[in-house]
């Protein structure tokens, strides 16, 4: 099965803000990104040079639940404007001590 990880379905708009956030609801929907709730931030990304990217959910959007039964994927991708640079992501949530 040929994957097109570059999909542009899956694709959010470019963002470039100095500061976000990396979201899965754990709900059964895709990854997302998130520049004003950081409670439900579970990674975040520190863009100082403020360079454009582009974060694309690969679970459950590039391949869906039902296609590569059994082989593992991760989260989503971050690339940077141009693709020089791929950041392959995957969210963990941590427990909450007191």
């Amino acid at each position: 099965m040929c994957i097109n990880f570059f999909c542009n379905k899956c694709q959010e708009l470019p963002i470039n803000n100095p500061l976000f956030g990396l979201c899965d609801d754990q709900n059964g929907t895709k990854a997302y990104t998130n520049i004003d709730n950081p409670a439900k931030w579970i990674a975040t990304v520190k863009n100082d040079y403020h360079v454009n990217l582009v974060f694309t959910a690969i679970d459950k959007c590039v391949i869906k639940d039902n296609e590569e039964v059994g082989r593992g994927r991760c989260d989503g991708m971050l690339t940077s404007e141009g693709k020089n640079h791929i950041y392959f992501v995957e969210l963990k949530m941590r427990l909450k001590i007191g």
